[in-house]
């Protein structure tokens, strides 16, 4: 379950809000928060990722333009 979005983020610009469910990005079944990182991050910087996303009992198709990361 998604517990924040960063205002102006990749997920805020896609459409994905604190409660949604993730279920896939482009297909492949997700997990964990970390797994949806882990596969983000093999996506070229730029590329669209299909996600879906359960909100309210809801399944929602929802698109995200890939971002570098920001440093830590």
């Amino acid at each position: 379950m998604v517990m924040s979005i960063i205002d102006g983020g990749p997920a805020a610009k896609a459409g994905i809000v604190a409660g949604d469910i993730v279920l896939t990005v482009n297909g492949t079944p997700t997990r964990s928060l970390r797994r949806i990182a882990t596969h983000l991050a093999s996506d070229s910087i730029g590329r669209k990722a299909e996600l879906r996303v359960i909100r309210g009992g809801t399944v929602l198709s929802l698109q995200a333009i890939v971002e570098a990361r920001p440093a830590a």
